[in-house]
């Protein structure tokens, strides 16, 4: 790159915008439901893996231990979830969905959907599937450079 480079041309800021753009599609279709991108993804991630710990959402959603705590105190907070005491380690808390949390999901499935729909738009199928595909691609092979690299927990 060369100092004539502009702004819209540098993948860094193209990828902010594409979040920036995906977050409010996210709020717009989720209007109502009180729920944050990250929480979501955790409220997922702990359905899909019921009876895990803090360590354990934080590998596998890519969330530094503050952020997560915090999500998962929110979604405490709001009845979504609960935590139990492991047997195994007395300090550690295990994590899973309440009827509540559940249902929740159930109701913004869909809207997720239209989100993907959304941001996916304007481009043909194929390309959004050839999108999809070279996104994680650049997201896998670029995993240790984050400052909380994606683990399988």
């Amino acid at each position: 790159m060369n100092n004539q480079t502009r702004l819209e041309e540098l993948p860094g800021f193209l990828v902010r915008r594409l979040g920036q753009i995906s977050t409010a599609l996210f709020l717009e279709e989720t209007a109502g439901l009180d729920l944050t991108p990250p929480q979501y993804g955790v409220l997922m991630t702990i359905a899909a893996e019921p009876g895990r710990d803090q360590t354990f959402l934080s590998c596998r959603t890519a969330l530094d231990r503050a952020t997560i705590t915090g999500v998962v105190d929110r979604l405490e907070t709001r009845g979504l979830i609960r935590r139990e005491v492991d047997p195994d380690n007395r300090r550690a808390r295990l994590l899973y969905p309440t009827p509540d949390g559940l249902a929740l999901l159930d109701r913004t499935g869909g809207r997720v959907d239209k989100v993907t729909e959304k941001l996916l738009s304007p481009l043909p199928a194929d390309e959004q599937r050839l999108f999809l595909d070279l996104l994680r691609r650049l997201v896998e092979g670029n995993n240790q450079a984050s400052r909380v690299p994606m683990r399988a927990g």
